[in-house]
């Protein structure tokens, strides 16, 4: 491309960025600036030299968008993480596929290589251009990005753009102050500024100047990166070394670590253990604990011993001499025992899943090792003949990402077998889903309602094992409480977040938190004010009345997984509180309601979806908010209750979701 054409598609795609700039950036807006980032990529491209054939641009471009778009269906935050790092590498491998004219990977080391290919290229490309931007001489005239012709229409650009936006300004403002009819036209015009592109981007001009110049600086060493020479292949050298002995010894090493593993670990997994209490010796109470622990650690020995091997191949490449021939053996010997290993992995899941259900890292932990089984398979079928097997590799690789995009695991897990604690399903686990998991929630909000409507507030004692029911429904209940609130004010209709606001200052207790104040002891001294009555009957009543005066003084209280039934903090016992000052550190605002646009650029089917079910399904916040109000007068009856009779025995896990 000539340089003209760099430079003003670099211009267009930095007024394209301001579109998202002090926007939220969900993954509807990050798909958009992938794709706009990848044809930018391909109007950097120097011609004749460097021909791209449309075709890999238009493959390029549909892998990015089947990637945003599995990311805009699925709210499981390792999903859209796994995706996000799907399309980092498909944009920067492609970068380099682009500038070195090549229509695919040449081997399973340059799928590896060319993500830190493009990111070394584009620091080195940055050191470079700023180099020259102090140098007083070019050291090399002849690999200038601008000629001097584009030079001087640039400068032209920019020294005329700077003198003349005040001048434009001053003589704006004195011919609307002198005219009246030329101000009602340009009043006009802001006012369709305003409705087309927000008064928001007209207040924050300057900021957008600067955010715009700082992205330029941003992407102008892309201008230079096509230049870069090519890596040096690693496989090459290591081929080129004679280190069969020394990897022989480390293969050895490997095959005997590897069989006593599997030796010892054999009658536990392969074999049926009679009676669980042979592993009692061990500090493990049952066979299915046994299954669960140390399963991440084994799939890191998986990757370990196949990175091993796939080097022992490069090194064995164009070596016949006897210490290659005893590596060979090796390899493949480690490789058997590896498939063992495979085997024995693919058992813990399902034995796993046979004692204590799905979970969400024992899914994605099956399908990595599905793919690892894949990658395992081509690496040794390269030790009979080296083909090309990068594809294959390739293609099962993006596979299996599409998969992990299209395939719904959470939705699967509750459906067809939940987690399971002591033979009871794990409902606090899931309340803790995504969106995509939107039945779980439901699961769990009933057994929550079932749970503490059960109890009688006025029973005499709250025994131990209810106390923990009552522990865990309030979990439950706070977080469907912050994924509620985050949902409502993102895709709640205006009455619903006004009914939303209502219900919560009318569940607000008489102690609600008016300011804190740290005093000498260290302690927080609460002064007590409860909600203007009035302002709230007028806000039920009018339903043209201002709801933000309200809004802006509720808060959440502090999110605590372990409840604690204190009697020393009272605000445990609502999930809400109100401060006409500034409240505790501890608590947080209430989510706020996105501008238009920020609602376009983060929306996700799969929230917009569960929330409309939660909606229809309930209809109204008023049972939500009444369920919070049983818990926290069971709550209080428990704090209340002899010191010795408020603790509760944890049986579940409370680590991420995806445990």
């Amino acid at each position: 491309m000539s340089n003209q054409v760099k430079i003003f598609s670099l211009l267009a795609f930095i007024l394209f960025l301001n579109l998202f700039f002090f926007k939220s950036v969900g993954s509807v807006g990050f798909g958009l600036i992938l794709i706009a980032f990848t044809i930018l990529q391909y109007f950097f491209i120097d011609k004749p030299d460097n021909r791209v054939h449309p075709s890999f641009l238009i493959s390029l471009l549909g892998i990015l968008t089947v990637s945003a778009f599995l990311m805009v269906i699925r709210a499981q935050e390792f999903v859209q993480a796994i995706m996000v790092l799907f399309s980092l590498f498909v944009l920067s491998s492609g970068m380099v596929l682009m500038k070195w004219n090549q229509p695919f990977f040449r081997s399973l080391w340059s799928v590896v290589q060319y993500p830190f290919v493009a990111g070394v290229g584009y620091v080195i490309s940055g050191f470079d251009g700023l180099i020259r931007l102090v140098s007083p001489e070019n050291p090399h005239p002849r690999q200038s990005v601008l000629s001097s012709k584009s030079k001087k229409l640039l400068t032209s650009l920019i020294v005329g753009l700077i003198i003349a936006i005040p001048v434009i300004g001053v003589l704006t403002v004195l011919l609307t102050s002198g005219d009246p009819i030329f101000n009602s036209f340009v009043n006009g015009i802001i006012q369709r500024l305003n409705l087309l592109i927000g008064a928001e981007f007209l207040k924050n001009i300057l900021n957008r100047i600067i955010l715009s110049i700082i992205a330029g600086v941003m992407i102008l060493p892309l201008l230079r990166f096509y230049r870069l020479s090519k890596p040096v292949e690693f496989p090459k050298i290591l081929s080129k070394l004679s280190v069969t002995r020394e990897l022989s010894i480390v293969m050895l090493g490997v095959f005997l670590v590897l069989m006593s593993f599997l030796i010892i670990q054999w009658p536990y997994v392969f074999a049926r253990v009679p009676f669980e209490t042979d592993l009692s010796k061990f500090g493990v109470a049952t066979y299915s604990e046994y299954v669960k622990r140390g399963f991440v650690e084994l799939i890191l020995v998986g990757v370990m011993i196949y990175s091993l091997v796939w080097v022992g191949l490069i090194a064995l490449r164009g070596k016949t001499e006897r210490s290659a021939r005893i590596l060979r053996f090796l390899q493949l010997a480690v490789l058997s025992e590896f498939f063992i290993l495979l085997m024995s992995l693919f058992r813990r899941i399902y034995l796993y899943e046979v004692y204590h259900g799905w979970t969400l890292s024992r899914i994605y932990g099956g399908i990595f090792l599905i793919l690892l089984s894949l990658m395992t398979i081509t690496l040794t079928l390269r030790h009979a003949k080296n083909r090309g097997y990068v594809k294959i590799e390739l293609i099962s690789l993006t596979l299996v990402v599409l998969f992990m995009g299209i395939f719904n695991a959470e939705s699967f897990i509750v459906n067809t077998h939940p987690p399971t604690v002591n033979k009871h399903i794990d409902y606090v686990y899931l309340s803790e889903m995504s969106s995509d998991g939107y039945e779980g929630w439901d699961q769990a909000y009933q057994y929550a309602v079932k749970t503490l409507g059960s109890l009688n507030i006025n029973s005499p004692l709250i025994t131990k094992d209810q106390r923990r029911e009552v522990a865990y429904a309030g979990t439950i209940l706070r977080t469907l409480t912050h994924t509620l609130d985050r949902l409502v004010s993102k895709y709640g209709s205006s009455q619903e977040l006004r009914d939303y606001y209502i219900q919560i200052a009318l569940h607000v207790p008489a102690y609600a938190i008016q300011s804190s104040k740290l005093i000498g002891s260290g302690a927080y001294f609460n002064q007590i004010k409860e909600i203007d009555p009035a302002a709230l009957m007028n806000l039920m009543q009018n339903p043209d009345s201002d709801i933000s005066s309200l809004a802006k003084h509720l808060y959440f209280s502090p999110y605590n997984r372990f409840l604690d039934f204190d009697s020393q903090n009272l605000s445990f016992s609502t999930f809400y509180t109100y401060s006409v000052e500034d409240p505790n550190p501890n608590f947080r605002s209430l989510s706020k309601r996105p501008d238009s646009m920020s609602s376009v650029y983060s929306w996700n089917f799969s929230e917009y979806r569960a929330y409309h079910e939660w909606m229809r399904k309930y209809g109204n916040f008023k049972s939500f908010f009444d369920i919070q109000s049983k818990y926290g007068m069971l709550y209080q009856k428990i704090s209340n209750q002899p010191v010795n009779e408020r603790d509760y025995d944890v049986d579940i896990s409370m680590e991420s979701v995806l445990r």
